[in-house]
């Protein structure tokens, strides 16, 4: 007969891909806020480890933390939080009988695709769910439930009110058809703004610490460039002016091209190149 644990959990599920995989791994294992050495799992398309103090710190509060870094909530399917543990399959099934609020209605957010219509089949179809009034909807809810199937038949879950998804584990854009981000260009620009992110203090003041001329070789349709231009550096000493030469033959986004510190030479890199030797 299986058994349930107090623990705390935070993941995040996406696309099968390799690289992306890596990131996150990465991410989440060296983060002050989680705990590998506790627990990790992890497969080409999810990635779940324990939060901080082995697995006792609040997940949502761990989760909140984690999804400051640029690009983390963006690039996920579902983003997670857990607060038990259940020793298979059959185990956890029973204990949704148990936990379910009387009349609640409940969506899912469960990894793997088909362990997610297994809890739904299971919610639909339970007599014991029937007589308290509890069904499943992915709109007008009550409650998220979360589960990821982990190795050998164990189950990370956790059931949080309609407010917790809203606040913390819902990603930006959830149920808006068309969400507008703070960064919202294109994928380069989320790229460029994880990799400034991740400077030091002394780092940024190293790189921008002056006025600084950046060239965005390739800076079509200027996710990079317009970011640059933008750019404010929390610097001591305060802000630098940054000035972008953007080359590509192709045309820049209007925003990025009319911005005062923008200029673009459109033309391949080698001809811009050759001019310059001439």
């Amino acid at each position: 007969m299986g058994s349930t644990t107090q623990f705390n959990l935070v993941g995040v599920s996406f696309y099968e891909n390799p690289s992306l995989c890596e990131r996150y791994i990465s991410y989440l294992t060296t983060s002050p806020f989680t705990c590998p050495s506790t627990l990790l799992y992890s497969s080409h398309s999810c990635v779940v480890v324990a939060t901080s103090k082995s697995g006792t710190s609040d997940p949502l509060t761990v989760l909140t933390s984690l999804t400051l870094r640029n690009g983390f909530s963006r690039c996920s399917g579902r983003m997670f939080a857990m607060e038990k543990v259940t020793e298979g399959l059959d185990a956890f099934f029973r204990e949704l009988e148990n936990h379910l609020p009387l009349g609640s209605i409940v969506r899912t957010h469960a990894h793997p695709k088909d362990f997610a219509q297994d809890i739904l089949n299971y919610i639909d179809t339970g007599e014991v769910f029937k007589q308290r009034n509890v069904s499943s909807s992915p709109t007008g809810f009550t409650h998220l439930l979360a589960a990821v199937q982990l190795d050998n038949e164990r189950v990370g879950w956790g059931l949080y009110t309609i407010d917790q998804y809203r606040d913390t584990i819902a990603r930006p854009g959830d149920g808006d058809r068309s969400p507008n981000f703070e960064l919202n260009f294109n994928r380069a620009e989320l790229k460029i703004a994880e990799a400034v992110q991740l400077l030091s203090l002394e780092e940024c003041e190293t790189v921008f610490g002056d006025d600084l001329l950046a060239v965005d070789v390739g800076a079509a349709p200027g996710g990079w460039t317009g970011y640059l231009a933008e750019y404010q550096c929390k610097k001591k000493t305060g802000p630098a002016t940054i000035s972008v030469i953007a080359i590509d033959p192709a045309e820049l986004d209007p925003k990025v091209a009319n911005l005062d510190n923008v200029v673009h030479l459109q033309h391949k890199a080698e001809v811009v190149s050759r001019e310059e030797e001439a």
